[in-house]
């Protein structure tokens, strides 16, 4: 997998700079828990159960499935050069 132009900080308030070092929307609290959640592992599956704990905790939306599609949605289109992809 090739080097993917944007850096994702965790430490602190969630950020995602691009490759010119300026910071890029990936949308509101929720977006940036999935990313978060997701940067931790990166390369690797994360089933569906641990993204909605990581975005919602105890509080879950009644459809939280769909939910966390669209929410990954949103960060594709925001990040369009960062692979996600279902399995």
């Amino acid at each position: 997998m090739s080097a993917v132009p944007v850096r994702i900080c965790l430490l602190g308030p969630v950020a995602v700079l691009g490759e010119d070092g300026q910071p890029v929307d990936v949308g509101g609290p929720r977006a940036r828990a999935l990313l978060a959640r997701l940067a931790v592992e990166p390369g690797r599956v994360v089933g569906l159960d641990t993204l909605i704990e990581a975005v919602w905790d105890a509080d879950p939306p009644a459809a939280p499935g769909n939910a966390v599609q669209a929410l990954v949605s949103r960060l594709r289109r925001a990040l369009p050069a960062v692979p996600l992809r279902a399995q």
